[in-house]
């Protein structure tokens, strides 16, 4: 989901302030009006919110598959808890 950080770094870009990545180095703005601050501010948050919300839905189905499917999938993605039969 590329729209997230994309959206992050064009709001950035729209304040006043410079980004800087994590305190280790500084990104460049892109060419955006600060009057679309509050349009892009919305946007990142709603994408925020979806991620997170496909992040519980994904989570949500790898433990329905390991309890109701008896597929182990929880187990197989961590070799050390897999147990053999």
């Amino acid at each position: 989901m590329i729209g997230l950080p994309l959206t992050g770094w064009m709001l950035s870009s729209s304040s006043a302030r410079a980004t800087n990545f994590f305190g280790l180095f500084e990104i460049a703005p892109l060419p955006v009006a600060k009057s679309a601050h509050d349009l892009l501010e919305e946007t990142h948050e709603l994408l925020g919110k979806l991620m997170i919300g496909l992040i519980l839905l994904h989570v949500a189905g790898a433990l329905k598959h390991h309890f109701q499917g008896h597929r182990h999938i929880i187990g197989r993605m961590g070799p050390w808890l897999y147990r053999q039969r």
